[in-house]
């Protein structure tokens, strides 16, 4: 994909920019604003879909209309899906602690491809390339740099760098949006 092709596809998603933009900007601030229990809440649901999966899972491993060949890698997902869903409900905040790690790590390698992005691009949106990247990886560094981190923080820098991000991205969308009407 050239970048070119980029840009086509920027002209064409900017509602869609927009809605990611939004929805990051009311979870930042839910996260802010309940910090506790969004962490309690988000993992034990988590946990209680993964489980809930692992068992439709291991119906469908049993049923009359589950080929044999695959039975058994479908009763195999079923159960790491059952087990994982328990344990997650079981130490929702455990959960979340590994699930920070990643997402500190997904927003370091989003800022670093971001960036990439940003010096290749020849558009005009290079600049806010550069900034989306800047606060995605900054975001990211923090999370995973942070000694002995207590949630509470976590959750508050994850907070706002979901809605620094929403920003971002919601900008964008709008300038986006005004280049394509051009």
């Amino acid at each position: 994909m050239t970048v070119a092709d980029t840009e086509t596809v920027r002209f064409r998603l900017w509602p869609l920019m927009l809605i990611l933009g939004l929805v990051n900007v009311v979870i930042g601030i839910a996260v802010i604003v309940w910090p506790d229990i969004t962490l309690a809440v988000l993992a034990f649901l988590l946990g209680l879909q993964v489980l809930v999966f692992g068992i439709i899972r291991l119906i469908i491993a049993f049923s009359a209309e589950s080929k044999t060949e695959g039975r058994g890698l479908l009763f195999t997902g079923a159960l790491f899906g059952i087990v994982v869903g328990l344990l997650i409900v079981r130490e929702p905040l455990r959960a979340v602690e590994i699930m920070v790690t990643l997402l500190g790590v997904y927003w370091v390698m989003i800022g670093i491809i971001g960036f990439v992005f940003a010096v290749f691009d020849s558009g005009g949106s290079r600049g806010r390339q550069v900034i989306e990247a800047l606060v995605a990886f900054t975001g990211g560094v923090v999370l995973l740099a942070w000694p002995d981190p207590t949630l509470t923080v976590l959750v508050w820098v994850a907070g706002l760098s979901l809605l620094a991000w929403g920003l971002v991205l919601a900008a964008m969308a709008l300038a986006v949006r005004s280049e394509s009407d051009v």
